[in-house]
């Protein structure tokens, strides 16, 4: 049976990557996290509704076609049961977030990070147009040179969209549980901007950051509270327990209150497995800590 909707709901399957994609495996993975209520419209559901369309898409990614490919896409008409499905999740009070999730976006070898549209604050209203829109974006012609530079093939995309409640945030903010400044593996960094996040994630606004080591903190800016700092902390250690790599966690605070909003692998350090011993390197002079005569012990302990 064919599944078009997986929502919050329902109990985490690790299986289901080819359904819900990256993004919202990353979510489906910590339901116990204070998490905006989401649903994901499965890689069936795109089938669905463009799978008819696939070798003409095909045939446009080919030729760098954009504008057939956006008519293609945004004109096409989603049916009737599969609107009355989406409506039936959604509450016309509400706005939301549409998100892309492909099945190869936030994995270990390419993060798609900034390359496939978001899109905040939709109505119930525009919410086909948007989800049409979050879907064109998976072709879009720096996605698909992103594809080209991991060596992913750009035939035959597989594109799921997860639609999630909208919180009109006071802070927005990304966690780093490695310091990718200093490369420290003992430090958090934790970069935020007022309001929502889409200035931070673009670029347009300067971050405030804060690095966090064992409960130290450096920056000194009111932005956040030592509280809410430490909450944040505990927060990326809460991933850190299930995860076997560093994380790049996004969050925002509504009322002093923390949600979880997405987790994904810093691909830069994907090859470090932090459930693993670590190994520290030491080019210390031996023969300055052990001089004169050294007993078989003492030899045998410095040379381990």
């Amino acid at each position: 049976m064919k599944q078009y909707i997986i929502s919050n709901k329902q109990k985490y399957d690790p299986t289901k990557l080819l359904l819900v994609g990256g993004k919202a495996m990353g979510l489906w993975k910590f339901p116990k996290l204070n998490t905006p209520s989401w649903f994901v419209l499965t890689t069936e559901f795109f089938n669905e509704i463009y799978g008819s369309d696939q070798e003409l898409i095909n045939t446009f990614v080919a030729k760098g076609d954009e504008k057939a490919l956006e008519q293609l896409i945004m004109l096409k008409e989603f049916p009737k049961k599969f609107e009355k499905m989406i409506l039936k999740n959604v509450d016309s009070k509400k706005t939301y977030v549409i998100r892309s999730s492909g099945v190869d976006e936030d994995n270990f070898d390419a993060s798609f990070a900034g390359m496939m549209s978001s899109y905040l604050s939709v109505n119930v209203d525009s919410i086909f147009t948007f989800i049409k829109k979050t879907y064109l974006s998976a072709f879009s012609k720096r996605a698909l040179n992103y594809r080209h530079m991991n060596n992913l093939s750009t035939m035959n995309i597989k594109m799921a969209v997860i639609v999630q409640e909208m919180i009109d945030a006071d802070i927005s903010g990304v966690l780093f549980t490695i310091n990718p400044v200093t490369n420290n593996p003992d430090e958090f960094l934790i970069s935020v901007v007022k309001g929502l996040g889409e200035s931070l994630v673009s670029g347009e606004e300067n971050s405030v950051d804060y690095v966090v080591n064992a409960g130290n903190i450096e920056g000194n800016n009111p932005l956040l509270t030592k509280k809410e700092i430490l909450k944040i902390t505990e927060l990326g250690y809460l991933i850190l327990r299930d995860s076997h790599t560093f994380q790049d966690i996004e969050f925002c605070l509504k009322d002093g209150i923390l949600y979880f909003l997405q987790t994904r692998t810093i691909v830069p350090y994907k090859n470090i497995d932090i459930k693993e011993p670590r190994t520290i390197y030491d080019n210390s002079n031996i023969i300055e800590s052990y001089s004169g005569t050294t007993s078989m012990l003492t030899f045998t302990f410095a040379r381990f």
